[in-house]
Order: C-alpha cells, then structure tokens, then sequence
C-alpha cells in the first residue's frame, strides 16, 4: 500500500527515486517538479514581458489564486484572510509587533518546543517592553504539558504561541485542546504550522487557533521564500502593519502625516512577496491537492514503524518516546554510548549520499514521499557499520 501511495506521489511529481536516501525534510527540502514547472511558467511569462508594469499587475492578480488554493489546503473558514511572505520569521514578527496589547493584557505564553525562528520575534517585542514572555516546557514526551498551560493562561494573557508539528520530535501538539484554553482566558491562539502542512491533514477550521503560520520549503516541497499566514479578518483588521509601503498604504497628504492602511491582507503584506516562489507554492499545492490529505501522512506513518523497529534493533534510542500515531514522521536518536559525534554520523553517511540532520551526539530523521522501505533497510545497514 505504500508502495501505491508513493508511486501516485511521484505521477504528480511530488515523490522522486533520486530523493529516496534525502532524510532532511524536516529542514529544507528538495523543490517537486510541479513547483519547478510552476517557477519556470512565472519565468516565462515574465522574463520577456514587453509590458513589464502591465505583467506585475497580472502577477499580483494572480495571487487571489493562490489565496484560493492555500483556503482549500488549509480548510480555512471564510472569515479568515491569508497574508502571503517569505518565511515564520517574517509572518511572526507582523503579529509580535502589531498585535494590539494593553497593560492589563500583554503576557505572550510560548512553547518550549516551538523552533527558535517562532520564538525570537516574540523575544524581541518582550526585550523592547512591548510584551511579558512566559515559557511553558514539555512533559518529557515531546508533547506540551497543557496543565500548566492552563494553569498559567489568565486574564493578563495576550496570546498562546505554540508549534503543531516539533522540529525534533516529529511529535503532534493537541492544537484544539490549547485553543480552547486560550479561548476560556479571552486569549488568541498563534499556530506556527511550517512542519506539519505537507505532512499531516492541517484543518483549521477544526483546530480553531486564531492564527496559522506555514511555509512551503520543508514539506511542501516548494521554493525558499513562500510562507503564509492564516488568520481570522477580526484579528488581522486590529493589527498594526509592520512596514508600509504604496502597496500597503495610500498616501493622503504628507503634509499632515495622513495615510490610509489598505485593507488585510494587503495592509500585512508589506511590500510585494516573492512572486516567483509563490507561483512554484501554488504548483505544489495543486499536486498536493490532487494527492489527497491522507497519502502522505498513511505514508509517513508505514514508513516511521519500521524505521523504529530498525533503530531499535541498532540500539539507538529516541530523544522523546516515539508514538507513531501521534507523530509526523520527524525523530531524533541519540548516539551514545555507541558513536560519540552527530555530525561525523552525518558527514559519514553523506559519503553513501544519505542526507540526515545532526546536533551535538545526536541525528535527526525526518521522512517524506519519497523514501521507502527499501531505502530505510539500506540507511539502517549503513548506520549499523558505523556504531
């Protein structure tokens, strides 16, 4: 049955053999041929356009059409907007900055499993004085301990910022469950969603966060530089623009300092995205459309039991326990006491052109459509002649 999944995945272009030993998906990936064909038809109606103003008019047009792809993704209600950018950093750094506070509401509660490029844009606002930063830790697990969430989401709280899929762990947050906590304070709920769209069914309309951050270099297999954020039109109309440009604002009279914020999403968009990595996006999201919510994740998860029962038998644990019905396919393995260095594992197995993430005594592996059970055996093999 995987062997299906993953053949209909390489017909539509988004499972290629040569990628079958790549197990980095979990940082950025390799862009699917659907994106490419994507960036080369922007290229081609562009690179020779004879009326260079008239075709970014109708490039920037074309976006509502990617707004309608990333809804359908996304399952995203109607009163919901999309702002379009380039990365997590960017989209959260819009909401940190602009998200109205007062002072009787300004705390701002983060995951200790959030990724560093979720964390930093609410670190600077709380370094600046703009907002109180709170850390709630995971159990252990690599899940988060959602009784001190509770315990620490008051009336004083902005806002609940917390990733969907961990970067190391691979391990599924129970999003909905920390909304409804957020909720009962009167607290909005920021989702930083760039390892879970590509790998698990992201439906937002379900989850119920008030904001959902993705991008598409890691599992949606699309260009550097395409990221979006999902978010209830309330919540965007009542944020302040991080940057303002003519594609954001109207000028009135400069005179009096008189400008008008165009309305969201466009008003949070700052300057024009990245045109040419949205148009390679909205390929990959057509494919990924056509596949089906469901190919991937059964995928992943055929995969994930046997490279656990494989790693096992090598006697190498993993840093969280490993559930594989609450994972998305991204696990991190300790090497000691049987090779003391991540990175010489990694520069080892590259040699054998397979590609894994290191960090201090440790390796991460992060599965995708493209890998298989063949490929797994043959990774396994190569490790087992190293420890």
């Amino acid at each position: 049955m995987a062997d299906i999944r993953r053949g209909h995945g390489q017909r539509l272009g988004l499972a290629e053999r040569r990628y079958s030993g790549f197990y980095e998906w979990a940082a950025s990936s390799p862009v699917s041929r659907p994106a490419r064909r994507g960036r080369a038809e922007f290229h081609r109606r562009t690179d020779d356009a004879w009326d260079p103003p008239g075709q970014l008019r109708e490039e920037t047009a074309r976006l509502a059409g990617l707004r309608s792809l990333l809804s359908r993704f996304l399952n995203a209600p109607q009163d919901y907007g999309l702002v379009l950018g380039r990365s997590v950093s960017e989209l959260a750094t819009v909401l940190a900055d602009g998200l109205p506070r007062t002072r009787s509401r300004r705390r701002v509660i983060v995951n200790g499993l959030n990724h560093r490029s979720f964390i930093l844009p609410w670190l600077r606002a709380a370094e600046i004085g703009c907002l109180d930063l709170v850390v709630v830790r995971d159990r252990g697990d690599g899940y988060l301990d959602l009784d001190e969430l509770a315990r620490l989401v008051d009336e004083r709280t902005l806002a609940v910022c917390t990733t969907h899929v961990s970067h190391s762990f691979g391990s599924v947050q129970p999003i909905a469950q920390v909304a409804a906590i957020a909720q009962r304070a009167g607290a909005i709920t920021v989702v930083d969603g760039a390892q879970a769209v590509g790998r698990i069914p992201v439906d937002i309309a379900s989850l119920s966060c008030d904001a959902y951050i993705g991008v598409g270099r890691k599992a949606l297999l699309s260009p550097v530089g395409a990221g979006f954020l999902a978010a209830r039109l309330e919540l965007l109309n009542r944020t302040k623009p991080l940057l303002l440009s003519t594609r954001s604002a109207q000028l009135i009279d400069v005179g009096n300092s008189e400008y008008i914020a165009f309305p969201p999403p466009r008003s949070l968009e700052g300057t024009l995205p990245d045109l040419e990595s949205l148009s390679g996006l909205a390929g990959s999201l057509t494919a990924f459309l056509k596949l089906g919510p469901e190919a991937i994740p059964s995928h992943i998860h055929t995969l994930l039991l046997l490279l656990t029962v494989r790693m096992a038998d090598l006697g190498l644990k993993p840093a969280r326990p490993v559930d594989p019905s609450r994972n998305a396919g991204i696990v991190t393995y300790h090497l000691a006491p049987h090779h003391p260095s991540g990175e010489m594992m990694r520069r080892l197995l590259h040699y054998k052109r397979l590609v894994i993430a290191s960090g201090g005594g440790t390796i991460r592996l992060s599965l995708h459509l493209s890998n298989s059970a063949r490929g797994i055996e043959k990774l396994t093999r190569e490790l087992s002649e190293h420890i």
